[in-house]
């Protein structure tokens, strides 16, 4: 309260005056109520739409409030997705090269890079255990990887289409990926679901 009492009183006095500052105003005491009312996007546009002639203390103390980041993460490839482990420990990235990326979700650092992807990955998703990652890419292929090896376990198989991501059932037996193809009884595209034998390594099923 004496801080937000504080910003009215500097901005009220010891100001230009004119259509231009009270604008600035009006954006400021803007961001302010979106703050006090949990809405830190709609905030942060009125900050950003403020006029940069008259920023001063207050324009910097308000902004600061929007941005919730803990830590930056300098990444190695342009991600396109995240995926934690079950137990948090480590994360994933799949990326726009067709890698993916491994780091310790407690110090951010970079645990190792899986590569054998020809297309954009596009789907990753741990086993239960948090020892199996599962990848699916613009290259229409399903791969099993051991997290601490960083090696491909397994092809599972391939799509008739991209498939765009993947989920293991609870117990780890099945892996689902969804995609689509051409029905070929109405020759029009058709929602495909397609269940892996996780460990015979095989397509078990397919629905259309």
């Amino acid at each position: 309260m004496v801080t937000i009492l504080l910003l009215s009183s500097h901005l009220l006095q010891n100001k230009p005056s004119g259509a231009a500052f009270e604008s600035y105003r009006a954006h400021i005491f803007s961001a302010q109520a979106s703050l006090s009312m949990g809405d830190t996007a709609l905030a942060k546009r009125w900050l950003e739409n403020a006029d940069p002639a008259f920023r001063s203390w207050e324009y910097d103390y308000l902004f600061a409030q929007t941005d919730m980041t803990l830590r930056t993460l300098g990444v190695q490839h342009d991600p396109a997705r995240v995926e934690f482990s079950p137990l948090g420990r480590v994360f994933a990235t799949s990326n726009l090269d067709g890698t993916v990326s491994l780091y310790d979700a407690d110090t951010l650092g970079h645990r190792g890079l899986l590569e054998g992807h020809k297309g954009q990955v596009w789907g990753i998703a741990f086993s239960r255990e948090g020892k199996t990652l599962a990848t699916t890419s613009r290259d229409t292929t399903i791969r099993l990887w051991d997290v601490e090896s960083k090696k491909e376990i397994a092809t599972l198989g391939k799509h008739p289409t991209t498939p765009y991501s993947c989920a293991f059932s609870p117990d780890g037996k099945w892996l689902a990926t969804p995609g689509w193809q051409v029905d070929p009884a109405t020759k029009r595209p058709a929602g495909l679901i397609s269940v892996w034998d996780v460990e015979n390594k095989k397509l078990h099923k397919q629905w259309m």
